[in-house]
């Protein structure tokens, strides 16, 4: 209704529904973000809800050097004392297991036999089943992006095979990215320009 505080009504609802929220990957790229974090979870909190989250940064780093940063500083604190910081990191990047025991995880230099090479990985992973081109829809968007290729694995789980143009030269946001994790497991990236330092 006119004149109701929106983020009040959100929690409200939020919390007949539910007591505790998790979100994975907490992070703040613009100002309505840090606004919407902000209110929301202050007004989640004042109901006694639990709200846990997953962030590559610390409470105090979350958007760093934002456009009006100053309107967010001041819940950092409330942020901190809610939603202690326990720090999984460790020695071992955990992403690299098995990568000194495959010898075919990256192919370089980019040339016919590289791309050969990763074409057949590619074939033998879905076992030669490929659909081309597949529109994968964006929820909550009334638009898809194109899935050059994927298949199945013998687990079941979905693979995809995208160029380094496809998945980062075009225009793709935040949205993109999360559905394309969501549906495929493993993820073939070709044409990998060499970067500078």
């Amino acid at each position: 209704p006119p004149g109701e505080n929106i983020f009040e009504a959100m929690a409200d609802m939020l919390s007949s529904q539910f007591r505790v929220l998790l979100l994975d990957e907490l992070l703040i790229t613009h100002i309505s973000e840090a606004i919407l974090v902000k209110n929301l979870f202050r007004q989640m909190w004042a109901r006694g809800m639990t709200i846990i989250t997953t962030s590559n940064y610390r409470p105090e780093e979350l958007y760093m050097k934002g456009f009006n940063r100053d309107q967010f500083v001041d819940f950092i604190p409330d942020l901190a004392s809610q939603c202690p910081v326990i720090d999984l990191g460790h020695d071992h990047d955990y992403r690299k297991i098995d990568a000194s025991t495959s010898k075919d995880l990256f192919w370089s230099p980019i040339n016919a036999d590289t791309t050969a090479s990763i074409s057949k990985a590619f074939e033998e992973m879905v076992g030669g089943k490929v659909t081309k081109d597949f529109q994968l829809p964006i929820p909550m968007e009334k638009r898809s992006i194109t899935v050059p290729a994927f298949g199945t694995d013998v687990r079941g789980a979905k693979v995809a095979r995208f160029t380094f143009n496809d998945l980062c030269v075009k225009n793709m946001g935040r949205a993109d990215y999360s559905v394309i994790a969501e549906n495929y497991h493993t993820i073939f990236v070709e044409g990998v320009p060499k970067f500078k330092p």
